[in-house]
């Protein structure tokens, strides 16, 4: 009895001063947003406006469509991303879908696991490779010195559940494209699913900021879990039986509208590479100075550079599980009778796009943080110094 008492009373004490903090918050409020006491202040006008962005920004809101998409680019494979579109960038009804493919990233003869991934929105094109256990090598390496995908040693990818296929625009272009889809955003889920006694090692997911191809360095060599783990941008985190979450997201201004045809000054081969893999920034996948197809489906479409890549180093043979997945959306003809309203919102988009691109880094600083979180804080601060005024 005593007990409960003593609990009775520390309770209501807290009470008290919660209620006492509310009142005293409530009257702060008042006199800071009380335009005639502020002018009797010295410089409470300042004050008053400095006040005003604080508030705003510590409860930011957002409109419907953008908080759909901010879903989308921090969890991808959640029911609250379905339908998720970019509320800018050409603003027009769209047939909106998601992609997924699963399977395992295993650890070749020589330590080492790779898979390299090539979004695209369309079903019979090649989206990336993940390694098998014939792979011998331990950097991005995917191709030969003769033209080809290392087919023993690499699994290529594909994403039959999306909705369209370049099929369905080349090579009938010239009549009607049909279809002109863009990517949305996605992600990458990755676990540890191999025999707990050879667990170990460490996983390297490295974007390039400017979707750039990451198979190669700078200098064209082949990149390594060293010259990864050179980039700012890599995520690098322990091999786990915990599911990582890595976020898939547009980061430059073209990759937020639908792709032309056939852009002035690009040929026919960069062209379709263009249209079908809007995240290569229009380069086609090389490595030691060659190209090549896809390797399945429409295998006339060259294919698109990778822009992410995922190196693990480990035990021989061992496993780790992976689902990548994207969403789409589409306008054309072919998308008769599945169009959902168009939305618009291009000041949100221009400051989550920023928020996206300090999240890179951000996020490696904070792991502990969900990206969601991280990318909130970051959304944040960009509003907030749109919103706050300095003189010149």
């Amino acid at each position: 009895m005593k007990r409960a008492a003593a609990l009775a009373r520390k309770t209501r004490e807290m009470g008290k001063n919660l209620s006492k903090r509310k009142g005293m918050r409530r009257m702060v409020d008042r006199l800071l947003t009380d335009p005639t006491i502020m002018a009797t202040i010295p410089a409470g006008g300042a004050i008053a406006a400095g006040y005003a962005v604080a508030k705003r920004v510590s409860k930011v809101g957002v409109s419907p469509c953008l908080k759909k998409w901010f879903d989308c680019l921090t969890d991808p494979f959640s029911q609250n991303a379905q339908g998720a579109c970019i509320p800018s960038g050409a603003n027009i009804d769209s047939s909106r879908y998601f992609g997924y493919v699963r399977g395992d990233i295993v650890i070749g003869t020589n330590g080492y696991g790779c898979m390299v991934l090539c979004p695209t929105p369309y079903n019979d094109l090649c989206c990336g490779f993940a390694s098998t256990s014939a792979y011998n090598g331990n950097s991005t390496t995917i191709l030969t010195a003769n033209n080809v995908v290392a087919v023993n040693q690499f699994t290529s990818l594909s994403m039959p559940n999306n909705r369209f296929s370049s099929g369905q625009v080349f090579p009938n272009q010239q009549q009607n494209e049909a279809v002109q889809a863009r990517l949305v955003g996605g992600g990458l889920r990755l676990y540890y699913t191999g025999s707990e006694l050879s667990k170990g090692g460490l996983v390297s997911i490295y974007t390039s900021p400017v979707h750039h191809n990451v198979s190669a360095q700078v200098s064209g060599a082949p990149n390594t879990a060293s010259s990864l783990g050179a980039l700012q941008e890599t995520a690098i985190y322990p091999v786990s039986r915990e599911p990582y979450e890595y976020p898939l997201t547009p980061v430059l201004q073209n990759e937020l509208v639908y792709p032309e045809l056939y852009p002035n000054g690009v040929n026919v081969a960069t062209a379709a590479t263009l249209y079908c893999y809007p995240w290569s920034n229009g380069s086609e996948i090389f490595n030691n100075g060659f190209t090549t197809t896809s390797t399945v489906g429409n295998t006339s479409v060259v294919m698109g550079s990778p822009s992410t890549v995922v190196l693990i180093s480990g035990t021989a043979g061992q496993t780790v599980h992976f689902e990548f997945a994207l969403h789409s959306e589409a306008v054309g003809d072919l998308t008769e009778g599945q169009r959902l309203p168009a939305d618009s919102d291009p000041m949100g988009v221009d400051a989550l796009m920023a928020g996206l691109s300090r999240m890179q880094i951000e996020r490696n600083s904070k792991p502990h943080l969900s990206a969601a979180a991280v990318l909130k804080a970051q959304y944040t601060k960009v509003v907030s110094a749109r919103d706050t005024k300095i003189e010149l």
